[in-house]
């Protein structure tokens, strides 16, 4: 083996040392020489702290290796570049650590002078990288870091909260507090010690204040109080502790987390009718705080309420956001919550359900059954004004309930009943009800048609024991207006006027009508008021009523849309605007009974009141109705077929193909009516005047009448015959003439004023066997039982006109079986008519009870099978 040789000798080349001479080199001490010259050198720092002034402090570093001081020069660099982990220094390899790399990297390892807030800032992340901090003057360690500060709280005189504060330095030992808060925010916190820096951390105004008075506890009152103490313990858990007395616990505990709201829906008393309210309940953990409080601490700029043992931090947000939304409704604050009327509901608990929960109390809950449920609304007793004869139904007293019920909270409805089940007493009671309770002498106005003006007159003497009615109507109206406006000063206990007046009068009179002050408004035959765009029903919709009610036995006769204007006149905007109502309820002008059966039908349903004689009136006699088909003799047969052939015919199918059905009436009208005529009789289909010309053997229907009228005078009966031709009218006179057959007649040149007194003559003279009527002149408002056969010899397009004639004789006093004949001409329009009424009393039968339609809503095709004769005649 070759002997080794001297650490530091040349090796030959490409021979490497033997791992045989290694243990000889580690006894002889040449390993450990040999690491030292491998193995980095560790490069330690320690960084010396003085004060220049008292906003100056001077930072020296101080290098070693070994113990062996390292001028900085040696090591500096410029500050803030990246440090390598190994450098050389005067041919020495020396590591360092992360502590001397941050110190370098900081500092630049020269010393320097900096601001205060900057070389304190500087020093703890030096301490926290684990770097020496010493005084320069003596060596001793320098203690740079965050106070600790210990807040005690607890009772003082009166429930006031006492506080006591210390502050440690971050080697645990106490330290002074601040003497001058403004020095202490310029420095950013940092106060100088006698052993280092501590760096004070701010927490608020209140405890600032509190750092700086070393006077013993400080004392708070009032709403000082939870101001301080609001989330101090959070802002407290980095940098100190919180220690509460039990006293304070029990008496200052701090709520102020974001409230909950809860809406109280209830119900209020005012004046005799009712008014929904709702209360903001603000729901703090397990305190709750009214509006009224929330809102007036809030207006007044505090943010806290006081509780047994809490205080309550005002949700100001949510506060405001209920007042905006009130304000939108034009709801004011009334106590605690806000009142409006129920026909409010759903647009004012809709708004405030968007800002928290809906809670109904016990009273509201009823309300709610009662629209849901008629049967749920109370008995009211009966007006003292009613006459002490009169006797109510049960159905009748039920109806009272209903307007009862709706007057109370200020609801408006229709009273749609069948015809002849006492309308019009229902609605006298719940007028004279309103005015017991309210003890109001308003005026009420009645709008009905001219033909039953006087009928209303009489009723409302019949059934009330003191009152007052004038007739609005007639060329020197304008005299009585002094009369209405006086009624509504008159005296709490004077008879409470009734103005009755026709529909055109309150068209034409509206502006003077909508400056009195009325407690209802009544339209009797509401679907007068159908088409939403005749003046007639805008002007009538224009009077204002403390409540309004619609009086109709068919709410719709031609198409749903009816039904719209009716509410918007009891309770405009409940059914939205008209176009929304189309679009939301029928298809290409088609009912959408899927929806209208979800959703129209359940919205109504609460206010409109509709009962059949079949329900409710159990004890009327029977009504039967019989349909007497008719053959036309050869005669109309020949005029009916010519019809094809004329004129007239050729030019309404030319307006039908070049302007659609809609805008061809006048065309077709005067076709269908000169085809009714020759239906009624050839006479008056060929234009001839003197019904002494028109014999009963030219046509199958006064043939047929001729048998029928003979009938009813042999077997006592008496008749109504209703047509829709005054021509056909006075044809049937002449022949009841010749017949022996006495009879009455009111058509539409009969004025109005005598209407009621025909009326009244024939019920109570049995002797007259007969009343001709016109079907839309006088089919309704009178009541005619004295009559227990009526005959329709022709027929309207509108089932509802045909229904309410018939009811002129069947109705509430009529004690015989009433028959009904419907003279009906075989196979022609006629047939056809009653057909298309079948199907369209469909629509009203399933949203309300009644409805029809004319030949508008046809198409083509249907409009032209009207004009065939089918089989034989």
């Amino acid at each position: 083996m070759r002997p080794a040789m001297p650490l530091g000798s040349p090796q030959p080349s490409g021979s490497a040392m033997s791992l045989q001479t290694l243990p000889v080199l580690a006894r002889a001490g040449w390993l450990e020489a040999l690491g030292s010259l491998v193995r980095p050198r560790r490069l330690a720092v320690t960084v010396a702290v003085s004060f220049t002034d008292e906003a100056s402090v001077a930072l020296t570093p101080r290098f070693s290796v070994d113990g062996r001081t390292v001028p900085p020069d040696l090591v500096a660099t410029a500050p803030g570049r990246p440090v390598a982990t190994v450098r050389g220094i005067l041919g020495h390899r020396v590591s360092l650590d992360p502590a001397t790399r941050q110190c370098l990297e900081q500092t630049g390892g020269r010393p320097a002078i900096w601001p205060l807030p900057r070389a304190a800032a500087t020093l703890e992340a030096l301490v926290r990288a684990g770097v020496p901090v010493v005084a320069a003057d003596s060596g001793a360690p320098f203690s740079v870091g965050p106070a600790w500060l210990e807040v005690d709280l607890s009772l003082g005189p009166d429930d006031s909260l006492a506080i006591t504060t210390s502050l440690d330095g971050p080697d645990g030992v106490a330290i002074e507090k601040p003497a001058d808060l403004l020095q202490l925010a310029d420095r950013e916190g940092w106060q100088v010690t006698g052993r280092g820096l501590v760096r004070i951390r701010t927490t608020g105004t209140s405890l600032d204040q509190i750092l700086a008075d070393a006077d013993g506890p400080k004392l708070l009152h009032g709403t000082d109080i939870p101001q301080f103490l609001d989330g101090l313990e959070r802002r407290l858990a980095s940098f100190g502790s919180l220690h509460r007395s039990a006293g304070v616990l029990d008496v200052h505990r701090v709520v102020s987390a974001p409230a909950t709201t809860d809406f109280r829906v209830g119900i209020v008393e005012r004046h005799g009718q009712s008014l929904l309210r709702v209360d903001p309940i603000h729901r703090h953990e397990r305190f709750q705080v009214g509006h009224d409080e929330a809102f007036a601490a809030h207006a007044g700029g505090e943010r806290w309420i006081r509780r047994r043992g809490a205080w309550i931090a005002i949700d100001g947000e949510r506060v405001a956001a209920i007042d905006r939304t009130a304000a939108s409704l034009g709801l004011t604050l009334a106590g605690e919550g806000f009142e409006f009327p129920a026909a409010d509901r759903e647009r004012v608990l809709g708004a405030f359900a968007t800002l928290g929960g809906i809670r109904p109390t016990e009273a509201f809950g009823h309300f709610l059954a009662c629209l849901a449920d008629f049967d749920q609304i109370e008995e009211v007793p009966l007006p003292a004004n009613l006459r002490a004869g009169v006797q109510l139904r049960p159905y009748q007293r039920h109806g009272v309930n209903w307007l009862c019920f709706l007057q109370r909270f200020g609801l408006n409805g229709i009273l749609a009943d069948d015809m002849g089940l006492g309308k019009t007493l229902q609605t006298l009671a719940a007028v004279e009800r309103a005015r017991e309770i309210g003890g109001s002498s308003l005026p009420v106005l009645i709008i009905c048609p001219t033909s039953v003006m006087l009928n209303w007159q009489s009723e409302i003497g019949k059934f009330l024991e003191h009152s007052d009615t004038l007739l609005f109507h007639g060329p020197t109206r304008g005299r009585q207006v002094e009369r209405m406006t006086a009624a509504a000063d008159a005296p709490a206990d004077s008879p409470g006027l009734f103005v009755i007046t026709s529909f055109d009068c309150a068209r034409i009179d509206h502006d003077t009508l909508n400056r009195i002050p009325w407690l209802y408004v009544i339209v009797d035959e509401g679907h007068t008021i159908k088409n939403p765009d005749a003046k007639r029903s805008k002007a009538i919709k224009t009077i204002p009523g403390r409540h309004k009610l619609a009086l109709t036995g068919t709410p719709i006769q031609n198409k749903l849309e009816e039904l719209w204007s009716l509410f918007d006149f009891a309770m405009p905007g409940f059914l939205d605007s008209r176009g929304a109502f189309r679009r939301r309820y029928t298809i290409n002008n088609r009912v959408d009974w899927p929806v209208v059966n979800d959703q129209l039908i359940p919205r109504i349903r609460p206010f409109v009141l509709r009962r059949l004689k079949s329900a409710v009136a159990r004890d009327l006699p029977e009504k039967i109705i019989v349909e007497r088909q008719v053959p036309l003799t050869p005669l109309q047969v020949t005029l009916y077929n010519a019809v094809r052939d004329s004129v007239e015919f050729r030019q309404m199918r030319e307006a039908v193909e070049q302007h659609g059905v809609a805008r061809s009436q006048t065309h077709i009208f005067a076709a269908l009516t000169k085809l009714q005529n020759i239906c009624n009789h050839p006479a008056i289909g060929s234009g001839l005047a003197s019904p002494r010309s028109a014999l009963p053997a030219d046509s199958g229907k006064l043939d047929l009448l001729q048998e029928l009228i003979e009938e009813v005078v042999e077997g006592g009966h008496r008749a109504l015959v209703f047509s829709q031709s005054t021509r056909v009218l006075d044809l049937i006179a002449h022949w009841f003439g010749q017949w022996g057959v006495t009879s009455l007649r009111i058509d539409g040149s009969t004025p109005a004023l005598d209407r009621a007194r025909l009326a009244d003559t024939f019920n109570a003279d049995a002797s007259i066997h007969a009343f001709l009527l016109s079907t839309r002149a006088a089919g309704t408002g009178l009541n005619l039982v004295g009559a227990d056969t009526v005959i329709f010899y022709d027929h309207d397009w509108n089932p509802a006109n045909d229904a309410q004639a018939m009811d002129r004789a069947y109705r509430i006093g009529q004690t015989r079986n009433v028959t009904v004949y419907k003279l009906v001409s075989r196979g022609t329009l006629e047939e056809k008519i009653l057909a298309r009424q079948s199907e369209k009393l469909i629509l009203a039968e399933g949203v309300i009870g009644a409805d029809a339609g004319g030949f508008k809503d046809l198409s083509r095709e249907e409009l032209l099978d009207l004009f065939t004769l089918d089989g034989e005649a």
